[in-house]
């Protein structure tokens, strides 16, 4: 995943829910802190991870569900044989 693409669907989401209780700005702050600077040590060496979230994050399910979450909202609205259709079927898998 993106990171600057996941911050802005992440910003997107509180917009469309607001919460005046919810520190939005701080938590996409620390977002981009964890995202951003995730190293880890493998076989004796430091590592930066430089795309997207390492899978052992506790929130990176719920951020891949609200990645996709714009993608499944509005299903392809042409396909390359059928404009104007919609798919017959749509599924994910994680």
């Amino acid at each position: 995943m993106d990171i600057d693409l996941t911050l802005t669907i992440i910003k997107e989401a509180f917009e469309s829910v607001p919460d005046r209780g919810l520190p939005n700005d701080a938590i996409l702050h620390l977002l981009e802190l964890t995202l951003r600077r995730n190293d880890f040590q493998f076989a004796g060496r430091i590592f930066l991870q430089l795309c997207g979230t390492a899978m052992g994050k506790d929130y990176a399910p719920s951020l891949a569900n609200i990645f996709l979450q714009p993608l499944t909202a509005t299903p392809w609205r042409t396909t390359e044989n059928s404009p104007g259709s919609t798919p017959a079927s749509w599924m994910t898998y994680f």
